[in-house]
């Protein structure tokens, strides 16, 4: 429950005693029920870089929907590098403006203070495609 409810990247988990701060690496879900079958937790130490999956979570209604388009989610989640303490809970994506053909990359997000993409900058985040 806790792993589908919370609102910030980073949560408390009591682990024998001692409080630790974690973030959710990987998680595994049953096919058919979508109930949680197995979550792969990673302590987040502060101060110290690592590499953290943030989700991307889109804002707006994009022109091209209304041009018979779909919005194409490449990547749900951006991998960023730094400290937890300057990782955002979500990258946010205004869509309104994109249109048939659209499409945002990696460049063009907006850069985070103190956290770099991995991801190489030429990588597609989102598109409008055409419906078939």
């Amino acid at each position: 429950r806790t792993v589908r409810k919370k609102e910030t990247l980073s949560f408390a988990v009591n682990v024998g005693g001692n409080e630790m701060n974690v973030v959710v690496q990987s998680y595994e879900s049953h096919p058919v029920s979508g109930n949680l079958l197995h979550v792969d937790l990673m302590v987040a130490q502060p101060g110290v870089v690592t590499r953290y999956n943030v989700p991307v979570v889109t804002h707006g209604s994009p022109v091209g929907l209304k041009n018979k388009g779909l919005l194409y989610i490449a990547k749900k989640r951006i991998t960023l590098k730094g400290t937890i303490e300057n990782i955002p809970n979500a990258i946010n994506v205004d869509v309104e403006s994109l249109d048939l053909g659209d499409s945002i990359l990696i460049r063009d997000l907006t850069a985070i203070e103190n956290t770099a993409f991995t991801d190489a900058d030429r990588v597609s985040v989102l598109s409008i495609i055409k419906a078939k």
